[in-house]
This record gives C-alpha cells, sequence and structure tokens, in this order.
C-alpha cells in the first residue's frame, strides 16, 4: 500500500524481483506457466517501486521486467515475440534514466547486456538495423565489466554480438567480437 514506509516498500520490491526469477529458472511445471508467472512479478515489483525506493532498486526492478519479458519471447508468434522484446527495451530505458551509471558501472553494464541481447534477438527476427544498437551496447557493456574486473561477463558479451553477426552473415564485424571473448 501506498502508506508502506520505504524499507518495508523496498523489502516488497525484492521479494516481487526475487520471486520473478524463481519462476523464470524453475525446473518443475509447466514453462509457460513458470514465465507468465515471472513477468508477472516482476510487474508487480516495478508498480511497488514508488520514489520511496531508492532509484538503484527501482532500476533493478525495471531491469528485472525486461529480463522476464526477454524470456518470454519462447514459444509465442513472431509478432508477440516482438513485442515481448520491444517492452523489454524500454523497460530497460526506464531503468537507465534511474541512477548514475558512473556510480554503478556494474549495474550499468548489466542493463546494456540485456538491451545488446534484445537488439540481437530483434536482427535475429529480421530488425537487422538494430544490430548497430546491439554492438553500441555491447562494447560499452564490455568495456565497462572488462574495468570492473569481470572479463568473463565481458567475454559473455562478445560472444552474444558475435553469434548475431555471424546469423546476420556479417562475418568481418564478428572478428573482432571473438577476438575479445577469447
Amino acid at each position: 500500500s501506498a502508506s508502506q514506509d520505504p524499507a518495508t516498500r523496498r523489502v516488497v520490491v525484492e521479494t516481487c524481483m526475487q520471486l520473478s526469477e524463481a519462476y523464470e529458472f524453475r525446473v518443475a511445471g509447466m514453462p509457460d506457466e513458470n514465465q507468465t508467472q515471472a513477468v508477472r512479478y516482476a510487474r508487480l515489483g516495478v508498480g511497488a517501486a514508488t520514489e520511496q525506493v531508492p532509484p538503484d532498486t527501482r532500476a533493478q526492478a525495471r531491469i528485472a521486467l525486461g529480463r522476464a519479458l526477454l524470456n518470454q519471447k519462447k514459444g509465442v508468434e513472431k509478432s508477440a515475440m516482438k513485442a515481448h522484446l520491444h517492452e523489454a527495451l524500454d523497460e530497460f530505458r526506464q531503468a537507465g534514466l534511474l541512477f548514475d551509471w558512473n556510480a554503478l558501472p556494474v549495474l550499468a553494464s548489466t542493463l546494456e547486456r540485456f538491451q545488446a541481447i534484445v537488439y540481437a534477438a530483434l536482427a535475429g527476427l529480421g530488425e537487422v538495423e538494430r544490430l548497430e544498437d546491439m554492438m553500441s551496447a555491447a562494447t560499452s557493456s564490455y568495456d565497462r565489466l572488462v574495468a570492473a574486473g569481470d572479463p568473463p561477463a565481458g567475454r559473455t558479451v562478445m560472444l552474444v554480438a558475435a553469434e548475431a553477426l555471424i546469423e546476420a552473415r556479417q562475418f568481418s564485424r564478428a572478428i573482432p567480437c571473438l577476438q575479445k571473448a577469447a
């Protein structure tokens, strides 16, 4: 409720994010229903993330919703898949407005990594103009991750970018990504 104190509200948001993640990666049950529940709890988390909640937590709630939407693409029609991906991008964009990227470089790189994944998926669905956005997000995420001391995560981002470029038959552009991932 709106009368909750900030600490309680933050706990509600974090609990919703954890429930979303639990359903998202749940092995048991019906995969489609699990994913629906993951999105549901992520939406509840975003709804509970009012101005009383710290900006980084509000950003994390939006990232959780974007991630759940990204993963909801399995088993749906192409048009629905694109709609989920575009909604995920919007959530990531809104999340990016909520915090200082220089003060929270790991959160910024996580956000960019998810953006790169969404752009790659959209390129695979025919929106090849998204490859430039994907490269920008992937490169920035890679640079932040390496600077933050997490080269393995940076390599993963470069592999996502390389795979999308190879799928788009842009082999020469994939080579630098693969070199960074090596």
